[in-house]
């Protein structure tokens, strides 16, 4: 091939390649919108359906009236692809998803016998043989939508199908499984969400501390328990966060315990708990946070003494004042002028010297004149 004719053909590629390229782009960019359009109109027929379904209207006139000018035979459509779409699975599942997620949305305005009703909506499609039949299937997002769907139709043996998930290969499929579980109720025990989540080893998620808070809501006790026989830190501080989100007073014991612990995280989450607690019992805690090494804990227990209050902290306060990091001394200073009296004239009095103590102490007084 001689010089021209490779110069030629190079030529033709770096034309031809962009072009490919951008159409490439645009076909695809036509197939999302088409992809959405579809989507969207799926899903204001299940809008439908649902309003439909609330409102059971006895004649025609009235349905009409629900839907507007929206397409009646894509609403047939739809509706009979709920009961009768086995033979289209895929698409069934996505139309499951969507009445889901219009249901889940729902729920959140409605009470009593509608409530019970829009639940209903869901029982009466193939939701719950399909769903079952998903908790098997190989990708992970079908099962952890199976298990979501199914959470909101619950029987003795969904619930138990629910309880096998805790033990599949995918750590996600298990923390959604742990998450319904704990929301339909006493289902699971402190040992099965420590031990089938292998919480700290595989699973970190954030979503642990909503299944520990859910779980504290009717079962403090597991807790305390849990506690008592120093756990991983990770499951301390879960359980201390979880305990501080139900106040339950009588956790300050074991909690107090654990604000000694080796664990920045843990020691700092012992301090929030006392926070969210509230009971002057956590004052030795709080006074040893404020001297704590960490200044995250620092931080907290400044937070914790303003919030109780603890009047017997102004001092150690008034020392956090002058602290290396800001955060502890900021929130120091916001403790002495929530505690009022003499954290008041502790705060006055530093702001009349110089240094870190007196800046911070400028700072938060003159914020409290501006907002007066």
């Amino acid at each position: 091939m001689t010089l021209l004719a490779t110069i030629w053909w190079i030529s033709v590629t770096l034309v031809t390649v962009p072009l490919v390229t951008l159409a490439g782009l645009i076909v695809r960019r036509h197939y999302q919108g088409r992809v959405e359009r579809r989507l969207q109109e799926r899903k204001k027929a299940l809008m439908l359906l649902a309003m439909i379904y609330l409102e059971a209207p006895v004649d025609d006139r009235r349905i009409k009236e629900i839907c507007g000018n929206f397409d009646l035979n894509v609403l047939h459509k739809v509706a009979a692809g709920l009961v009768e779409g086995r033979r289209r699975k895929p698409q069934l599942r996505r139309d499951l998803r969507l009445l889901r997620d219009i249901v889940q949305d729902l729920l959140g305005s409605v009470r009593g016998g509608t409530r019970e009703r829009l639940v209903d909506l869901l029982r009466t499609t193939a939701a719950r043989e399909i769903c079952l039949a998903d908790l098997r299937h190989r990708r992970v997002e079908t099962r952890i939508n199976a298990i979501e769907t199914l959470a909101l139709v619950p029987d003795p043996e969904i619930i138990e199908a629910l309880r096998r998930m805790l033990d599949d290969r995918e750590p996600d499929v298990r923390l959604a499984a742990a998450r319904n579980l704990v929301s339909l109720g006493p289902n699971l025990t402190v040992d099965d969400l420590v031990g089938k989540l292998d919480i700290g080893a595989t699973i970190r998620s954030r979503m642990l501390r909503e299944i520990f808070r859910i779980f504290a809501s009717y079962n403090t006790g597991e807790l305390i328990r849990l506690l008592e026989n120093d756990p991983p830190d990770l499951v301390t501080a879960l359980s201390i966060y979880a305990l501080g989100t139900a106040q339950d007073y009588s956790a300050v014991a074991v909690i107090t315990r654990h604000a000694r612990s080796a664990s920045i995280d843990v020691r700092a989450e012992a301090m929030r708990a006392f926070a969210a607690i509230g009971h002057p019992d956590a004052e030795p805690a709080v006074l040893q946070g404020l001297r704590d090494d960490a200044w995250e804990v620092r931080t907290e227990a400044a937070i914790c003494a303003g919030r109780i209050p603890l009047p017997r902290a102004v001092h150690l306060l008034r020392e956090r004042l002058d602290d290396i990091e800001w955060w502890p001394r900021f929130r120091a200073a916001e403790a002495l002028r929530t505690i009022g009296g003499e954290g008041r004239t502790a705060l006055e009095t530093a702001r009349m010297g110089v240094g870190r103590s007196a800046s911070i102490a400028d700072m938060i007084l003159a914020e409290e004149s501006a907002a007066a």
